[in-house]
């Protein structure tokens, strides 16, 4: 180690020691001081191994001079161990969102919920896989495709420097307590608001929200959302200021005929590039005809098409935030427009990232246990980038080197590599002094 620069010794040390900080909530959970390191060593392995294959992960993220097949055993005896259940597991992470919200301080929390499908292609014995839609990559027609794989849904606060998991659930259509994609939107609801009773909640989903169920458990926990509209034939009542009446009338008529109240720019960032697009505004006070309850319907029009944005040209958002000013019309569309961190999130845990598809544990409690996992060193990497001195952040980037172009290439990827780089190099060099290299010549 003598060889080793003073200061980098300092800071691979440096950073392992913030990391068992961060984890506390997750460590915690174990009921002992050995399942504790492993557990530890999971999430490091994770980072430095950039795979959620066990043995790669525990074999990169212990300092010690065992083989790679005791380090595998001990992660799937951690995967695995009764003494800890998938439920305490999750609700570390919870721990973690409460955490982070707290040092942020944050009175109102804008909450993305998605739901996401894992794909295992060639999987067909494994515990639980089921036939799910995957849109990314699309079919030779442009269409999504059915494969095999897992489906999840997470719930995320976007507001923030940092992302926090307010509800995570990677899970089976073919086990017996799974009863429908709404119903784990209805949990994600619940559960937000249990961490949160004394804040502000505004839930934001993409057309999948469109459906007066998830207006009524919004209301439910005094929230309010946005959500794009999915269903432009739906007969709704609009309110005529003129004539002071509710006159019925479909989404689509409405969007065709909107009066465009205000123009404003708005920065994009894709693929590296940031540039600025115009955007025209519209609203109608509106309720529906079922049970009478108000909503406001924000019409979008892009302007400005630029073909790394994913807008259509012309679309609605169904809130039930009263809209009545041009700028209560941009609050809820800048909203909305947050919803793409949390996709942002899945493309880090699926592809140039943590590779979560990847995975080779063949039961289903593996698996949910490993996504969490997976979350909880994604939830690592953006907390560093948030907080850390930018010298020390650009200095773990430019040791990450150059990736494969993405969103984030300048940033999360490229912290996610040197901080990988950094542990390793200094986790071999502990391994040379168990086994020192033979004498040459």
């Amino acid at each position: 180690m003598e060889s080793v620069p003073q200061s980098g010794q300092e800071l691979a040390q440096a950073t392992q020691e913030v990391l068992k900080q961060f984890l506390r909530p997750f460590i915690d959970i174990f009921p002992d001081r050995r399942l504790q390191r492993n557990g530890e060593a999971l999430i490091r392995g994770l980072i430095v191994g950039q795979s959620p294959h066990i043995t790669k992960a525990m074999w990169t993220g212990v300092e010690q001079s065992t083989s790679a097949w005791a380090q595998a055993k001990r992660g799937y005896r951690l995967l695995h161990n009764p003494r800890v259940t998938t439920w305490q597991w999750t609700k570390s992470l919870y721990r973690l969102a409460q955490r982070t919200v707290r040092e942020e301080g944050a009175d109102t929390l804008v909450v993305a919920i998605d739901p996401v499908q894992f794909e295992k292609p060639y999987a067909r014995r494994v515990e639980g896989v089921s036939q799910v839609y995957k849109s990314t990559p699309p079919d030779l027609k442009g269409q999504a495709r059915l494969t095999w794989g897992y489906p999840a849904i997470t719930a995320t606060v976007v507001n923030l420097l940092r992302p926090a998991t307010t509800y995570a659930h990677w899970f089976s259509y073919q086990t017996g307590t799974f009863r429908s994609q709404n119903r784990e939107i209805q949990r994600a609801v619940r559960m937000t608001r249990a961490l949160f009773p004394d804040k502000r909640l505004c839930f934001v989903l993409d057309a999948v929200g469109d459906d007066r169920k998830f207006f009524a458990w919004v209301e439910a926990v005094q929230g309010t959302f946005v959500v794009r509209v999915g269903h432009p034939e739906r007969a709704v009542e609009v309110w005529n200021e003129r004539l002071q009446r509710w006159e019925s009338i479909t989404i689509r008529e409405l969007m065709e005929v909107v009066l465009w109240q205000g123009t404003f720019k708005v920065e994009v960032h894709r693929g590296g590039e940031t540039w600025y697009k115009k955007v025209r505004l519209g609203w109608y006070r509106l309720r529906l005809p079922e049970n009478g309850q108000v909503l406001s319907l924000v019409v979008v029009n892009n302007l400005t098409k630029a073909k790394e944005d994913d807008e259509e040209r012309l679309f609605g958002l169904l809130t039930n935030r009263a809209v009545q000013s041009l700028e209560q019309a941009q609050g809820v569309y800048n909203d909305w427009r947050l919803r793409h961190r949390i996709e942002d999130g899945y493309r880090f845990q699926q592809e140039a990232g943590l590779n979560i598809e990847q995975v080779m544990v063949h039961s289903l409690e593996g698996m949910q246990r490993l996504f969490v996992a997976v979350l909880w060193a994604m939830h690592f990497i953006t907390h560093i980038l948030a907080s850390w001195p930018q010298e020390v952040l650009k200095w773990l980037q430019w040791l990450g080197g150059q990736i494969p172009p993405t969103r984030y290439r300048n940033g999360l990827y490229r912290l996610f590599w040197g901080l990988g780089r950094l542990w390793l190099a200094f986790s071999t060099l502990h391994l040379m002094l168990y086994h020192p290299p033979p004498t040459f010549g």
